[in-house]
Parts: C-alpha cells; sequence; structure tokens
C-alpha cells in the first residue's frame, strides 16, 4: 500500500499520523495473562554509514496469528514492554517513549536505537521506511533506515520528506533533495518571493516538478521548476499545485471578479475560467467544483476536459461551502445535511458493509461505517444499532478488513500486518465497563501481540 501524496499525507490521506479519536461501549475478557515485563535486548553498536543515497529498506513482517482469540484479547505470549506510549509505527519498528527519551525496537523488543540516542520528531512520511532523527542538544536533522543505519547525514535545519521522491528543506533558504541524492537549489530573485509547494509526483509526467512563485513587480503568480527558471511567466491571482498535468488557476475578469479555471504544464487553458468557487485539485481523474447559487445538486465533479461526471446532493441546504472531499478510486465522502456518508460515480450513496470482502477477525460488526477514505484504504466504524460511537477499524480498496473496528485510536503500518492500537481508560470510566484499558500492538484479527506495561495512575 502507498499514499499517494506526501503527508505528511497522511495513511491514513496526507495522513500526519493515523490516530483516530473513538469511544467504546464494548465488553472485553483479559483472560490472557500478560508476561513479566521484558527488558529488551541490547542490539549490537548501530552502524553509521558514510553520507551516500538513502537506502530505504523494507522488510517483510510475518504475522503472529491466533484463531482461538478474540479481538481486544492479548495473546499468551505477547511481548510487553516497559514504555508509556508508543509514537508511530513503521515497517515492524516502534518508536517508544518514556519520560523525556524515545528509542526504536522491533515487534520482539529488541532495541534497534537506544532510549535517549536520537529524538524522533513528529516529522518525516508515514508511507516511507525512512526515519527522521535529531542527535540529543543538537538542532541538526537527519534520517535512519529500519535497521538503524544513518542514510541521510545531519545538515538540515528543517525536513518534510516527501514519500513520493522529494525533501523540502527548510533553514535560511528552502530547497528540494531527491531521494537520489540530486540538491535543486532554492528559487531566490530580487522579484521573486517563493512559494514553495510539495508536489504529487505520483502522476507527474516530467522529470522535474514545478513550483509557484509570486512576482512583487507584477502582483501575480507563475510557476518555475527547481532550478530556478521560470516556465509559466507569472499572470495569475491565485495558484494551485499541478496534479494529474493540470492546476487550477485564477485571473480577475473585465468585471472584476475571480474567476478559476486550469491549465496545462505548457501554460495552455484547457477548461476555461468560468468557475467562482475554486475547485479542488485533480484527484483520481475528477476535481470538486461548487455551483455560485442554488442549484440541482450540492457540488459536482468535472473530469479533464471540463465535463461535470458526478454530481452529489439535490441542491437542499445549499452552500457556497458545501463539503465534499476528494474522490480516491471510485469513491468520495461528502457532508449532506449534516452527515459524512460515501459516494460512488454515479453519485449514489453506498452502504459501507456491502463492500467487504475478507476478515481476519472472529468478531465483526453487522453493520459498518466509512468515516474517512485515506491514500492506502478506508478508516471504518462500528455501526451496528447500539454499538459503540466513532470505533476504529481500517479496510483496504479491495474491501479486504486489515484491522476490525473495535479500538478507540488506530494507527496502521502499511509495511507490516499490525497497528498501534488502544482502549482508552476515558471510555471504560465513563460507560462502567469492566475492560480494563490497552496500549499496544495488534494484529489484522485485533488481537494484542505487544502491550505497554501500565502503572498506577500516580
Amino acid at each position: 500500500m502507498f499514499y499517494g501524496k506526501s503527508c505528511a499525507m497522511a495513511l491514513f490521506g496526507r495522513l500526519p499520523l493515523m490516530a483516530f479519536s473513538a469511544v467504546f461501549i464494548f465488553q472485553v475478557s483479559l483472560k490472557a495473562q500478560i508476561k513479566k515485563p521484558l527488558s529488551p535486548k541490547p542490539a549490537t553498536a548501530v552502524k553509521t554509514v558514510q553520507p551516500r543515497l538513502a537506502e530505504k529498506i523494507t522488510e517483510i513482517i510475518p504475522e503472529k496469528l491466533y484463531s482461538s482469540l478474540n479481538p481486544r484479547e492479548i495473546a499468551p505470549d505477547a511481548v510487553v514492554v516497559d514504555a508509556d506510549y508508543i509514537d508511530r509505527i513503521i515497517n515492524g519498528r516502534l518508536v517508544i517513549r518514556k519520560g523525556a527519551l524515545q528509542a526504536l525496537i522491533d515487534l520482539k523488543g529488541n532495541f534497534i536505537v537506544p532510549w535517549g540516542k536520537y529524538d524522533f520528531n513528529s516529522y518525516g512520511s508515514d508511507l516511507n521506511t525512512l526515519i527522521g532523527v535529531v542527535k540529543k542538544g543538537e538542532a541538526k536533522r537527519g534520517f535512519i533506515n529500519v535497521r538503524g543505519e544513518l542514510v541521510f547525514p545531519f545538515i538540515f535545519e528543517g525536513v518534510h520528506f516527501d514519500a513520493l521522491g522529494y525533501n523540502r528543506l527548510a533553514g535560511d533558504k528552502i530547497t528540494y533533495l531527491s531521494d537520489q541524492g540530486k540538491v535543486y537549489p532554492a528559487i531566490f530573485g530580487s522579484n521573486i518571493n517563493t512559494n514553495i509547494e510539495t508536489l504529487d509526483l505520483e502522476h507527474f509526467p516530467f522529470e522535474r516538478p514545478v513550483v509557484s512563485f509570486y512576482s512583487k513587480v507584477s502582483n501575480s503568480s507563475g510557476y518555475a521548476d527547481l532550478n530556478g527558471k521560470v516556465v509559466i511567466p507569472a499572470q495569475f491571482r491565485g495558484v494551485e499545485e499541478f496534479v494529474e498535468g493540470l492546476a487550477a488557476v485564477s485571473k480577475i475578469d473585465q468585471f472584476g471578479l475571480e474567476l478559476w479555471g486550469f491549465i496545462n504544464l505548457k501554460g495552455e487553458t484547457v477548461i476555461p475560467f468560468k468557475f467562482k468557487n475554486r475547485p479542488s485539485n485533480f484527484h483520481s481523474g475528477l476535481a470538486r467544483v461548487i455551483p455560485a447559487e442554488a442549484a440541482n445538486f450540492n457540488f459536482g465533479y468535472i473530469d479533464h476536459s471540463g465535463t461535470v461526471q458526478v454530481k452529489i446532493g439535490d441542491g437542499n441546504r445549499f452552500s457556497p461551502y458545501s463539503d465534499g472531499g476528494s474522490f480516491t478510486g471510485d469513491y468520495v465522502i461528502a457532508r449532506i445535511d449534516g452527515w459524512k456518508r460515501m459516494f460512488n460515480r454515479q453519485g449514489k450513496s453506498i452502504e459501507a458493509s456491502t463492500m467487504v470482502k475478507s476478515t481476519k477477525s472472529k468478531e465483526f460488526p453487522a453493520r459498518i461505517l466509512v468515516k474517512e477514505i485515506t491514500e492506502t484504504g478506508y478508516q471504518i466504524n462500528d455501526y451496528t444499532p447500539g454499538a459503540a460511537i466513532n470505533t476504529s477499524g481500517f479496510m483496504d480498496f479491495k474491501g479486504n478488513v486489515l484491522f476490525p473496528p473495535y479500538f478507540s485510536t488506530l494507527v496502521p503500518d502499511i509495511f507490516s500486518p499490525y497497528a498501534i492500537a488502544e482502549i482508552k481508560e476515558e471510555w471504560v470510566v465513563a460507560k462502567k465497563k469492566t475492560i480494563k484499558p490497552i496500549s499496544g500492538v495488534i494484529n489484522q484479527e485485533g488481537v494484542y501481540v505487544l502491550v505497554l506495561k501500565k502503572g498506577d495512575n500516580f
């Protein structure tokens, strides 16, 4: 699985890290006996390599299954780790935190990076197995791989890693570094104030992307390549990034109205300047457009020719600020009459339960709701009447339920069959259930294979 955009998307989408908050109503058996907390084995010395091209390692992580256990139960051989939180999961590796220190371990509890060697800050992509780190007491940043090897040196003042191939480096200047090791200089000039965007390179047909810039001389914007060469002169009031070879841009017409249209990478108008409301970027071949006035639909989706292919809603409670997402594959999440629903390319509302093809879990809700469509699949919730509100699980685009929707928060690992999962104490107390709060890692059955040691509340 793979995120289409930088997350920075963000799975689970530009999926920050995909932590899904929820509230539960269920009772769980904790018959499995938790073993004495392990002291993770010290790893051999972490190999530090000379600066070189990024080595993005992805390893196959086998899944342990427990056919006799139900979701939310703890496996009898579950690993117990003495830590306060699990901050991230990447290819079966966990960034754990205790107090002010962090470490990197595997699912067996073995240390890969010991406590306190690095700060694993939030920058970096969940869609790539490179892990952003900072040395203790220093400001420069670099990247390690899942083996703990340094693959980008500590030379960056600020980094935003784009899983599709580019790093945005921020400091005194802004520039880009490709994961092939090539550095593109910052675009600066006497009449240019750069506004650099990370582009959707998944559909980008050229060797290098382009970035928007603002010209103080003409009080308008255009596009330049990463070497600073202007490829589309400044002439637009508003500019968006190029996605699928097209960018939404706006001009002021002879009556002073700002109208939006789409151009291609040659600067040619492909879709006329006729939209009073800013369209969305293209995604899965469609871009959202909103009528300027009440119509027989709430919002629509146009193709690359500008033809409306999908209409959502019947125009009731119309608002120019209608909440319609972007299509991912054949579906979109849109808010109609205050409720989020999933629609197909025919504009019809879809019952998510009919999409389920398989699940490894012994238990599964009679009905589910797709709460969000991410770049890699669907965030699902238990929608059975009388069930908990906003329970979290995950299903891929083929209808395979990867994690059943029985957890307060869920952060899937797109590089392994495991996820960070939590059952929150607040919910247990509020609903007066006998289940105890659990934080740890689950397999695709929803069984805990690793749990955090929990102390008292003092």
